[in-house]
């Protein structure tokens, strides 16, 4: 983990509210917005928050099993150009 992502995460957690199952999102387009992420990550399930920064976003779902279905479903999907890597954070 480089350390510019660490700090992100860092901040992430401490600013965002983070109450749910989070899920790590890398290699997103620097075009993406957070409303383009909450557009493909809800089909997997209920989101308390997005907070992202640059290529990596932070998905906090409402339960383990959107969090899950996120992981295994979009990890891997192109999406605005990019193939996404998503895991549980």
């Amino acid at each position: 983990m480089t350390p510019k992502l660490l700090i992100f995460l860092t901040i992430s957690f401490l600013f965002c509210h983070v109450d749910g199952f989070p899920v790590k999102v890398t290699n997103l387009s620097p075009t993406s917005s957070k409303d383009d992420l909450w557009s493909i990550f809800m089909s997997t399930g209920d989101i308390n928050s997005i907070a992202m920064n640059k290529d990596v976003a932070i998905i906090d779902y409402m339960d383990s099993e959107a969090a899950g279905k996120a992981v295994r479903r979009l990890n891997h999907v192109e999406f605005d150009g990019r193939t996404l890597t998503v895991a549980n954070a």
